[in-house]
């Protein structure tokens, strides 16, 4: 007869982490200037302040950074007056771009004229450094007009920060060329999260066979023998009486008529000792 017995194997099994891995996010901090002010933000992230400007009257209404539309823009756009009084004003926005792998600037610009293009203005566009102070990337010179705008990348990565600030500053003082600008964006890119491996515990049931072995004894014979000793049958005279056992020898003896005695011989028994035969051999059964 055969039993089962369940035996619980524990195994440890590493997923591998197809469910909490999160692929690289970009997003965009932007501004077309479509909502005519310094606040305005159409990007997927938001900026960490409005515009603010240095050295300049603080409204994008007045003075020589402005919101307005222009014929060279589609809709309100940034617009930066190329006159004698550029120089030392700016205009600067910052985004928290902490822990990003990669960031880039893109803006449009195009030089306007509303009479023939003249003098040496220069705007300075750049990005704040962590440490402190700016890092130039561009420099754009009010010196001649373009057909259609001008497009600009530029990697930031280096420079960002929780304050990632970018700026346009007037260097030098021109003439008759001004600026628009419009488009502005930084694309950041954020690393996605790390793998997670999950243990799991997986029991496997094991089942387990017994084999019960049965063993058979042989019986033991116990061989009983009576001997039966001859019965002796006296005649006695007047009296001849002969009696037989049947199976038994019969020994007849006459006595003398002068012996009156009588000897009877008891019967004996011999026990022959008990028979055990070596037991049978046994093996596994199944």
């Amino acid at each position: 007869m055969k039993s089962i017995r369940l035996i619980s194997l524990w195994v440890l099994a590493a997923a591998l982490a197809a469910t909490a891995v999160q692929a690289e996010q970009t997003v965009t901090v932007a501004d077309n200037f479509s909502s005519g002010g310094y606040s305005g933000s159409s990007g997927s992230a938001p900026w960490s302040t409005p515009w603010i400007e240095q050295g300049d009257d603080g409204s994008a209404s007045g003075g020589y950074f402005q919101v307005l539309s222009h014929p060279a823009c589609t809709g309100p756009c940034l617009w930066v007056d190329g006159g004698p009084g550029l120089s030392n004003r700016s205009v600067m926005r910052t985004a928290n771009l902490e822990g990003v792998t990669s960031a880039t600037l893109t803006f449009s610009y195009r030089r306007v004229s509303e009479s023939a293009p003249q003098g040496l203005g220069r705007l300075e566009i750049a990005v704040s450094v962590p440490a402190g102070g700016w890092r130039p990337l561009l420099s754009v010179m009010l010196t001649e007009v373009d057909p259609t705008s001008q497009w600009v990348n530029i990697s930031i990565t280096d420079w960002t920060s929780i304050n990632t600030s970018v700026r346009f500053l007037g260097r030098v003082g021109g003439d008759t060329v001004d600026i628009v600008i419009d488009n502005i964006s930084i694309e950041a890119v954020y690393p996605g999260s790390p793998p997670t491996t999950t243990t799991t515990s997986t029991t496997i049931v094991a089942p387990t066979t017994t084999t019960t072995s049965t063993t058979t004894v042989a019986p033991t014979t116990t061989t009983s023998t009576t001997i039966v000793a001859p019965t002796t049958t006296t005649t006695i005279p007047g009296s001849p009486t002969t009696t037989t056992i049947p199976g038994s020898p019969t020994t007849t003896t006459t006595i003398d008529p002068a012996a009156v005695s009588t000897t009877t011989v008891p019967p004996q028994t011999d026990v022959v000792e008990e028979v055990d035969p070596a037991p049978i051999p046994t093996r596994p059964l199944g």
